[in-house]
């Protein structure tokens, strides 16, 4: 997700939520402490981006915010249409036990995630 893995441990854990480590994920967390994986993110969403991507997209050319029909769209088609890629982004979701494949929409993965389609087009990209 591009994120200060060391910051986001200590935004989560300044909020006294449960089973907060580095190798646990948004998922178990939120199952941890009876949130959805979309709150877990936004406590973490702005822990900063990673020092070794010197705080940029990995991929300069997809659109900065969420283009809007998004939800609408395959996982394929996004990733054609804003220069996403797919492999990648599938690797990101799998890692974060969000269940995904390229004929799904955003909307259909996103709320099976219990996100917005635009949270799942920013861990996307």
């Amino acid at each position: 997700m591009g994120l200060d893995l060391e910051k986001s441990v200590i935004l989560l854990t300044e909020r006294n939520l449960k089973g907060v480590g580095e190798e646990e994920t948004l998922k178990n967390i939120a199952r941890a402490n009876g949130v959805s994986p979309q709150q877990v993110y936004l406590f973490i969403k702005d822990a900063g981006k990673t020092a070794s991507r010197g705080g940029k997209d990995e991929k300069a050319g997809a659109p900065p915010a969420a283009p809007s029909g998004l939800g609408r769209k395959t996982l394929a088609q996004g990733a054609k249409e804003y220069g996403l890629n797919l492999k990648s982004a599938l690797d990101k979701l799998a890692q974060m036990n969000i269940q995904a494949a390229p004929d799904m929409t955003f909307r259909e993965v996103a709320e099976a995630a219990g996100m917005s389609p635009v949270e799942l087009y920013e861990i996307m990209k």
